[in-house]
């Protein structure tokens, strides 16, 4: 919470106004919508509680992500078909440097991805990458994923046409996100050459899809049974402007 405190108001005074903000995340739109009508009540509660009042502003809302796995296998396809970029001796160092410096916490989304192998065999193969700077294995195809706890409007690109996506090295390993780490290979060689690598698997995935319109037509029928005959709902309600604060 941060309180709007003129510079001459003593800091023991009670603040004619407050700000919080909050962002409401779940595996599904409607337990979003479940919890945000449950977060503005607690809040209508605690204002009638300090006989103050509260204002509600709506920012921002995206939707859970559907992933279609006709087109996942076709990217993890091309992902396999054209392999992992080459990096230099100078990369490399700068790379090891890099996630070294990070600490055990390095092996954190190796280990996650290795949890969710379906296999032994697939799990150690995981694993024996354990230490390495910079991944250059392509990990298992996993039809169902790994719960991603990020935000994005791809959500609501997936309830209204099949959508895959996938992730490729583009820092060394274990880098944190939003961190200092992450800023300072931003835009080095290691992050184009790994943008560059998931552009060609893309662009390689809409060429099968051209030559082969099945595959399209297995997307869609995936994702007719996904939906489950149900139409966008969109999370912003009607009116609202998202915006960035």
């Amino acid at each position: 919470m941060r309180s709007q405190t003129p510079a001459d108001t003593p800091p023991n005074v009670v603040q004619p106004y407050a700000e919080v903000l909050y962002l409401i995340r779940a595996p599904k739109n409607s337990q979003v919508e479940e919890i945000y009508q449950r977060v503005n009540k607690i809040a209508e509660g605690a204002a009638h509680m300090t006989e103050t009042r509260v204002e509600i502003d709506f920012v921002k809302g995206c939707s859970n992500l559907m992933s279609n796995k006709v087109i996942a296998k076709e990217l993890w396809d091309n992902l396999v078909e054209l392999g992992a970029p080459e990096y230099t001796e100078e990369e490399m160092k700068f790379a090891k440097a890099i996630s070294e410096g990070v600490g055990d916490s390095r092996f954190e989304s190796l280990e996650k991805i290795a949890k969710n192998c379906k296999d032994k065999a697939a799990k150690a193969e995981v694993l024996s990458h354990k230490g390495e700077s910079m991944y250059r294995f392509v990990a298992p195809f996993n039809p169902d994923g790994i719960m991603s706890f990020g935000s994005t409007d791809v959500g609501d690109v997936s309830w209204n046409c099949p959508v895959a996506q996938i992730s490729t090295t583009t820092m060394p390993a274990g880098t944190p996100m939003h961190s200092w780490q992450m800023v300072a290979v931003g835009k080095s060689a290691m992050a184009h050459k790994g943008m560059l690598y998931a552009a060609k698997v893309m662009a390689a995935s809409a060429i099968d899809a051209l030559e082969a319109p099945a595959i399209i037509e297995q997307a869609k029928k995936e994702f007719q049974e996904r939906t489950g005959g149900r139409s966008y709902d969109p999370p912003i309600p009607v009116g609202i402007k998202p915006r960035i604060i």
